[in-house]
């Protein structure tokens, strides 16, 4: 699995970032990164930040349930049809 976040998006910021073919027409590379409000982001400040905090949040869920789903299909691997386990958990015999 691979997950792509962009940190400008993350924090916040409004302004494009990298477009292509331009050198001197829009700053590509010197844009500091920032909030929503318009105010610098500094690297130190990024752990506590709202919107870097939930984007992690929502990218290590995703990995958790990924990863409890994966394990569940391990489990089930060489055992009966989901559909035999529910007959067979409730008692009843398939006809």
């Amino acid at each position: 699995m691979l997950i792509g976040v962009s940190l400008a998006e993350a924090a916040g910021e409004r302004r494009p970032q990298n477009m292509p073919g331009t050198v001197d027409e829009y700053p590509n590379w010197r844009i500091p990164l920032s909030g929503a409000d318009g105010q610098p982001v500094m690297l130190e400040d990024l752990p506590a930040h709202a919107g870097v905090r939930a984007v992690a949040d929502a990218v290590s869920g995703a990995l958790r349930r990924s990863r409890a789903r994966g394990a569940l299909q391990r489990r089930l691997a060489g055992h009966p049809s989901a559909n035999e386990l529910a007959v067979t958990a409730t008692g009843c015999r398939p006809r």
